[in-house]
């Protein structure tokens, strides 16, 4: 690591530390009771809307990073068929999209398991319907990252 990266690391840690204070103060300021209402409904929200919520993430994230991941993939494929000068243009912008449609798998994953531990209820009359889209989002952006990683590495030992 040199030490732009370090000084970067450094400069996110206490921002993030300045962001997590001021978020503690405001949820003790929050604890009175007039403000509790609002954590009820918030978490009646997730509760109520946890299927649209999961198909929402589906749409916004594992969508494009499929779309990405396809878009590396055609990179790729281009690279045995042209000069080597060229070939690695296609190989940066193909590692590019496939890095971006890891990146966005990995969020959403997280944000997935976040809004399943925040909102599952068993007492919920569509809680079946939940675990079937919590567990296809987990398997998918799994094998996603697999063949992601696996296909970058393929593709780069292909052509030499």
């Amino acid at each position: 690591m040199n030490k732009k990266t370090i000084f970067r690391i450094i400069f996110l840690l206490v921002i993030s530390g300045i962001f997590g204070a001021l978020f503690t103060l405001g949820l003790l300021k929050l604890n009175e009771s007039e403000y509790m209402s609002i954590g009820d409904q918030i978490g009646k929200f997730f509760i109520n809307n946890t299927s649209e919520l999961h198909l929402g993430l589906i749409i916004c994230l594992y969508f494009p990073a499929v779309y990405l991941y396809f878009k590396g993939k055609k990179s790729y494929s281009q690279i045995c068929n042209i000069s080597d000068e060229e070939a690695d243009e296609f190989e940066k912008v193909g590692s590019k999209f496939f890095d971006l449609a890891m990146s966005i798998g990995n969020v959403f994953l997280i944000l997935n398991f976040m809004l399943f531990g925040m909102a599952f209820n068993t007492t919920n009359s569509n809680h079946s319907i939940v675990i079937f889209l919590f567990m296809f989002s987990v398997i998918g952006v799994s094998v996603l990252n697999i063949i992601t990683h696996w296909r970058c590495i393929k593709f780069s030992a292909s052509c030499q």
